[in-house]
């Protein structure tokens, strides 16, 4: 168990000097011991970043066709960008084949559209491709700042925090062809 004469136990105490119950001591040798076991600890959180953007471009990504149109912006966005596509008129939004001053956002929502459907076609994914995609690089651009600026920590708990953020999956933005994901970018 713990013994103080340990040459870790002595490392644990003296970086944890405040620390003075022997339960506790002994839980902070126990780390100590297996940290000198596990695998290249210094790839560890490498490895924690992939799992974490794995999943995230996942839930950025899978079954992105399967939701039916929404009615509201998403609908008319997709129009938008199918009629800028058809005409090779990329600066001009229509609808209806007519000029559209409903939707008075910048045509870069619409490139995006524009570019999915030339990547994959005309359809529900290549619509909804760019919002996702513009998700994914968001979450790439918080970890990397985090990661840079304040350390692992604050990078994986703010990775977390992203991900734990359903409004910004599912509710009118990342998973759905409006400009707002692109915007938060």
């Amino acid at each position: 168990m713990f013994n103080p004469h340990d040459l870790s136990a002595q490392v644990s105490i003296l970086l944890c000097p405040h620390i003075t119950d022997p339960i506790v001591q002994t839980s902070v040798f126990v780390y100590f011991e297996t940290t000198k076991t596990l695998p290249n600890k210094k790839h560890f959180i490498y490895i924690v970043y992939l799992g974490l953007t794995l999943l995230t471009a996942y839930l950025c990504f899978s079954r992105l066709d399967v939701a039916s149109l929404q009615h509201w912006d998403e609908a008319r966005h997709g129009v938008n960008g199918y009629e800028m596509f058809k005409n090779h008129n990329y600066i001009v939004n229509t609808y209806n084949y007519e000029n559209d001053y409903f939707n008075l956002k910048p045509p870069l929502s619409y490139w995006g559209i524009i570019l999915g459907f030339q990547l994959f076609g005309v359809s529900i994914f290549s619509m909804r491709f760019y919002s996702a995609l513009s998700l994914l690089l968001t979450f790439f651009a918080v970890a990397f700042y985090m990661h840079k600026y304040y350390g692992k920590i604050a990078a994986v708990s703010s990775m977390l925090f992203f991900i734990s953020c359903s409004d910004l999956f599912y509710r009118h933005a990342g998973r759905n062809a409006d400009a707002d994901a692109l915007y938060i970018l």
